[in-house]
């Protein structure tokens, strides 16, 4: 297994990678924390020992607590209703360079605007968190698998750059080869997301304990988050594969081309319908949507933006790209003389 140690070390790397913009989210995370009013924040007000605190039993059982603060020139009105869910209004000193902001993150919601010299500061927060649909939670990590894609796609034009006279002396099949590179690119592109997935559930409970949700076709949508980044590596990796250089330039390009078909049909769409060059152009940016896998990734209620796909046909498509890319790349590599 010596012969794949190269492709071992280039899935190790970009998992490095991946674990250190995880690693940055997740102290971007910390710090967002610690800068978010809360629960505790309430009590901080009323246990001032220059706070003035006026509480008053509403009609609906709801508790109103008016907090005057002369001296740290701060007003609060907090609300805590018979439910558990708390309202808070409060007028502070501007301090440093806060400017309005709005922030929701689970069960608590905030919206903060500067009015003069002040901070007006709102806050709601309900005590039941919200369901984490996992098939969301899936979803949410296809811009990390593609990063890892990106990175680890074109691997057949990797080890042709700069050695070719040595590809054919390995102790194994050229296509043996290229399946075990694709299997260890694979795994990383995965594990990548799995490691997202991780990482965002450890933010979460930051804030909040979330709870789980399943239904029934959320299989296709997880299905889709997984094969999505692994039909972008394959195409990567086939579009490279008879080049004797790296893989950059057909990567750069082929971000450009993946996010400009589909937004140029999806652009000529209606103007297809009365004007006939755009309805060829339309025809030529469809046809060729239906070979970019970024396309796919555009799921709006269920389908894949211009394809209008369902999820299982996403699914489907996106299978036969992968086979059929991975092929093709197999095939034109076998065909790169030294």
């Amino acid at each position: 297994m010596q012969y794949f140690y190269v492709e071992y070390a280039r899935a190790k790397r970009a998992i490095f990678i991946a674990l250190v913009l995880l690693g940055l989210f997740l102290l971007a995370t910390i710090v967002l924390r610690f800068s978010v009013h809360d629960g505790h924040w309430a009590a901080d007000l009323q246990h001032s020992p220059t706070a003035h605190v006026t509480q008053t039993r509403l009609s609906d059982g709801s508790t109103r607590i008016v907090v005057d603060d002369s001296a740290r020139q701060t007003h609060a009105v907090i609300v805590k209703h018979a439910n558990g869910s708390v309202d808070m209004d409060v007028v502070e000193p501007r301090t440093g360079h806060r400017h309005h902001a709005e922030f929701v993150m689970g069960n608590s919601s905030m919206n903060s605007s500067i009015e003069g010299n002040t901070l007006h500061t709102r806050i709601h927060y309900v005590p039941e968190a919200p369901v984490y649909k996992l098939d969301i939670l899936f979803l949410a990590t296809i811009p990390m698998g593609l990063i890892v894609a990106s990175i680890l796609g074109g691997a057949l034009a990797k080890e042709n750059d700069g050695h070719l006279e040595l590809a054919w002396t390995k102790p194994v099949s050229r296509e043996r080869y290229a399946a075990a590179s694709f299997a260890v690119d694979s795994a990383a592109i995965v594990l990548s997301q799995l490691l997202t997935i991780a990482v965002t559930l450890l933010a979460t409970l930051m804030f909040f304990v979330p709870r789980f949700g399943w239904e029934s076709n959320m299989g296709w949508f997880i299905f889709v988050a997984l094969a999505g980044p692994l039909s972008w590596y394959a195409l990567v990796t086939a579009a490279s594969a008879s080049l004797r250089r790296g893989p950059g330039l057909v990567l750069g390009l082929g971000w450009v081309a993946a996010l400009l078909i589909p937004g140029l049909a999806q652009a000529l769409a209606g103007a297809a319908q009365v004007n006939p060059i755009a309805a060829w152009f339309y025809a030529i940016f469809h046809g060729l949507s239906y070979l970019d896998p970024v396309a796919y990734l555009e799921l709006n209620h269920g389908r894949a933006g211009i394809l209008s796909l369902s999820t299982a046909g996403c699914a489907g498509v996106l299978c036969a790209l992968i086979a059929g890319y991975l092929a093709l790349a197999v095939a034109q590599w076998r065909r790169v003389e030294a």
